[in-house]
């Protein structure tokens, strides 16, 4: 250790502190050697990007750097590292929180029998799966109980209407029309039954919003 040390120290003597110490070259002085099996990169084209990035370095735009822009850089980076992280954090926890929904929504169909106890899906999950204008879950309920074979045309574009709008459900009222208060009421029943095999299946919703 005393011989290294020894040595550390008549470089330093020799070429004035180390500024007139010469780099070595990794191909010509260390005879690195390149093997295109095994190595990622070509030594020799790291060694001319190095270059590059010095000769980038050494501009005015880089040399008149002051210590202030520094520090705000090291800060900037030391964000960026911070904001990376938390979005790892909030991807894990959707992930689990998707997780949680699966098995929920599984053990819905499971109750509703669109898929048995393998969650192999029946005709009725297939149908489910099929749809995506609407809620799948609701529109397979009333397909598969007949609902829709007591309609007449007019009646059930009404339906549809309920099943696919979005604005504000406080604001609705229900049909004064005969023909379409038992249907719409028909409509609320499915939908009641619905929403109570979802909230009993831990699923996050309230009943009073989905219908």
């Amino acid at each position: 250790m005393k011989t290294v040390e020894l040595m550390y120290l008549e470089l330093l003597k020799r070429f004035d502190g180390g500024k007139s110490l010469k780099e070595l070259d990794p191909i010509g002085d260390m005879e690195i050697e390149f093997d295109p099996e095994t190595d990622e990169m070509d030594i020799k084209a790291l060694v001319e990007a190095q270059e590059k990035v010095k000769e980038e370095c050494m501009k005015p735009a880089f040399k008149n750097i002051s210590q202030a822009q520094i520090e705000m850089f090291k800060t900037k980076e030391s964000l960026k590292s911070e904001i990376q992280e938390l979005e790892q954090e909030i991807k894990k926890t959707s992930q689990m929180i998707m997780s949680s929904d699966l098995v929920n929504m599984k053990r819905v169909m499971r109750r509703l029998e669109m898929v048995d106890k393998n969650d192999v899906p029946h005709l009725k999950g297939k149908v489910a799966a099929g749809l995506s204008a609407a809620d799948e879950i609701l529109t397979t309920e009333l397909i598969f109980s007949g609902f829709f074979q007591e309609l007449n045309p007019h009646q059930m574009a009404a339906v549809l209407s309920c099943l696919v709008y979005n604005d504000n459900k406080s604001e609705g009222k229900p049909p004064k029309e005969d023909e379409l208060a038992e249907p719409f009421a028909k409509l609320l029943e499915v939908a009641n039954k619905v929403a109570t095999v979802m909230i009993e299946s831990n699923m996050e919703i309230k009943k009073e919003e989905y219908l």
